[in-house]
């Protein structure tokens, strides 16, 4: 909870910061809603993502010992577009409410995207873990096979290594050869 309203604060102190205008009305053009609104909206958001980004790595250094810079471009890089994509949903919301003076009935308008919005980012959260799920099959499959062989290649190199010091011809064949020609086998 301190987290979100610390970000929340953040992003409308830099909001009003950037020059975010208050109030619109449907006189407003759109230098007005993109100089006075959209801008400082964006501005706001990417200060939010940026302080939720430090935040989360911080979170993540302190429980796990995870690193800060990869903490924070791996938080970063997955929470910009959630974000800006949030943020021209209330950009648009913002819009619907003010300028065109929907009032609630903008709320209806903009669930539609907000559901969309979440529905496709539930998909993409169901397919990450579907690949981590995969890989962390392929890896335990492979530490099994791993696991099964791990001790045979020293295991056969152990019992040969006796059968060929103790057969060994003198002139340093692995075999023994009833010949007196050359050995060219090696075992």
């Amino acid at each position: 909870m301190a987290q979100t309203g610390l970000i929340g604060l953040a992003g409308g102190c830099v909001y009003l910061g950037a020059g975010g205008a208050m109030v619109f009305g449907a006189s407003s053009g759109v230098t007005d809603l993109l100089a006075g609104l959209l801008l400082p909206l964006l501005v706001a958001t990417l200060v939010m993502m940026l302080l939720n980004a430090a935040l989360i790595a911080g979170i993540l250094r302190l429980s796990g010992g995870t690193s800060l810079r990869f903490a924070f471009l791996h938080t970063s890089r997955d929470g910009l577009v959630l974000y800006l994509g949030y943020g021209l949903v209330g950009f648009l919301f913002v819009v619907l409410w003010q300028v065109e003076r929907l009032g609630p009935l903008s709320l209806l308008l903009v669930v539609a995207p907000l559901m969309l919005a979440q529905w496709s980012i539930s998909g993409l959260v169901e397919e990450r873990e579907t690949q981590l799920r995969t890989v962390r099959t392929l890896v335990a499959a492979v530490e099994t096979r791993g696991a099964q062989r791990r001790g045979q290649g020293s295991g056969s190199a152990k019992s040969a290594r006796p059968s060929v010091s103790s057969s060994a011809s003198p002139r340093g064949c692995p075999r023994r050869c009833s010949s007196r020609r050359r050995c060219t086998t090696w075992g």
